[in-house]
């Protein structure tokens, strides 16, 4: 393959105040016109990174970051910037909620569920945060972590959500998706497949990525029902994607991100292999576009790797 990179452990790097542990989707950011800020999860903290950056500037490499941590009382599930003020959400496995400001100096508010029911993902638009459990039920609150109300779909743990102004998606443990209406918080359709967990979600205009434990991604597309495209990414479980404008990229257990280029041709979608990056002997389990580059998170390193995104075409390894 022409259009291949081994890095080294690590080339160009944000640093981040402890190691990143073993979880899907364990990479999230926030951007303003002078600030990056970045988060992954430990065990029971989560690492903070803030970096100064110049509003033109697609050049991370000279950047002064500094990062902090916040310890949390119990083990953790999942943590994301939201739409809402740029806001820190965690998840944690004793069935309660944080809201941290985008730097983690101040905590705005909680939520302590009735049972100890863990939270595995959370996700927001600009009115609501959504947080998906292990028993299948997702809860809707208000900015604040206020007037929960419960979304009852899925039987088994939910895994990711992905949220518009006018859409909810989530996914869950028995590769089930569920897309939901999130003014009237009600069920639109579901799509069904039997053979692996869904591990990561987004939107793609008013199509839905979904990625899978066994390594392939699909894309449904909402308006139609149908399944319109269906390729392996990995030959291990997913653990996150990032959508940007038509690129995807998918990170892997296998240590790979591969980026494709998304053409959407009505009912189906072509999808291209534009280039495919290596950290050897890692865990990738997060993932993020940032203007031109890739930001990278691997189990037990405590740095994100900073990629520049290359532009060339692989084009015998279409996937239309």
């Amino acid at each position: 393959m022409d259009n291949f990179t081994q890095l080294s452990d690590p080339e160009l790097n944000l640093p981040l105040g402890s190691r990143s542990a073993c979880l899907i989707n364990n990479l999230t950011i926030a951007m303003t016109s002078r600030t990056l800020s970045y988060a992954s999860a430990q065990r029971a903290s989560i690492s903070i990174g803030v970096c100064n950056i110049n509003s033109n500037s697609r050049d991370l490499s000279s950047a002064c970051c500094h990062t902090r941590k916040i310890q949390c009382s119990n083990n953790i599930a999942n943590c994301k910037f939201v739409t809402i003020k740029n806001q820190l959400l965690i998840s944690l496995e004793n069935g309660e909620l944080l809201v941290y400001d985008s730097v983690g100096n101040e905590q705005l508010g909680s939520y302590k569920a009735s049972n100890d029911t863990p939270f595995m993902c959370v996700c927001s638009n600009d009115n609501f945060i959504f947080a998906g459990r292990y028993n299948g039920d997702i809860f809707v609150f208000n900015n604040l972590l206020q007037k929960p109300k419960a979304l009852m779909c899925h039987e088994v743990a939910v895994m990711d959500m992905a949220a518009n102004n006018k859409n909810l998606v989530s996914g869950d443990l028995s590769g089930t998706i569920v897309v939901w209406d999130t003014i009237n918080h009600n069920q639109i359709c579901v799509f069904k497949n039997d053979n692996a967990a869904i591990t990561s979600l987004r939107w793609w205009g008013i199509k839905i990525i979904s990625a899978y434990a066994d390594g392939k991604i699909r894309i449904h597309n909402l308006e139609t029902g149908n399944l319109e495209t269906e390729f392996t990414s990995h030959r291990r479980a997913i653990t996150a994607l990032d959508v940007n404008e038509n690129q995807l990229v998918s990170v892997s257990e296998d240590s790979y991100a591969n980026v494709f280029e998304l053409a959407d041709c009505g009912d189906r979608n072509d999808v291209t292999c534009s280039y495919s990056y290596q950290w050897p002997d890692r865990l990738l389990c997060g993932v993020q576009f940032f203007k031109n580059n890739l930001l990278i998170s691997a189990y037990d390193a405590n740095t994100v790797q900073i990629i520049p995104v290359k532009a060339e075409i692989i084009s015998k390894n279409s996937l239309a």
